[in-house]
């Protein structure tokens, strides 16, 4: 009876977690840019309790593609360890550019990926769900190269 309950308890957990990552976390910029309809540079400026998740608010401060709105609201987790407060360096960092399962964001049991904030801090947003591990990135300045990148893949896209 023990080894019954005990391979149940196993499979049952077995189930919640997530073994690989989601094909869907790992699209490829260009297919990024090409998909999402709307994408921003916005700073996270208030957060907001729900039932479920904190609700951020953030002001717009450039519409790269896509409808100019004012503020976007993202359901997250506050972001609290090293991993979610990078930037790669301006994504100059290699490790970043390698594959496509390198980004801010982690997926969760679930198999769904997690945005992750701190109020006061700029992001360049795709917000089309769901999320890549890329989709919600910190940028501290005009020259990082992420966002140089999809700036570059926009205008090309254009063509």
């Amino acid at each position: 009876m023990f080894n019954f309950i005990f391979l149940a308890f196993v499979n049952l957990n077995s189930a919640w977690a997530c073994f690989a990552p989601p094909q869907s976390a790992m699209v490829p910029l260009e297919e990024m840019v090409k998909s999402n309809e709307n994408i921003y540079v916005a700073e996270a400026v208030h957060v907001s309790r729900t039932a479920r998740l904190p609700v951020f608010k953030f002001k717009v401060v450039e519409t790269l593609k896509g409808k100019s709105v004012p503020t976007l609201k993202i359901e997250g987790h506050r972001a609290k360890d090293k991993e979610s407060l990078s930037d790669f360096d301006g994504h100059k960092d290699e490790n970043f550019w390698n594959k496509n399962t390198s980004g801010r964001l982690i997926n969760d049991p679930s198999c769904e990926v997690q945005p992750t904030f701190t109020k006061g801090t700029r992001y360049l947003i795709f917000p089309k769900q769901p999320y890549t591990y890329k989709s919600l990135e910190i940028v501290k300045t005009n020259d990082d190269k992420f966002l140089q990148k999809v700036r570059e893949l926009i205008i090309a896209q254009k063509k």
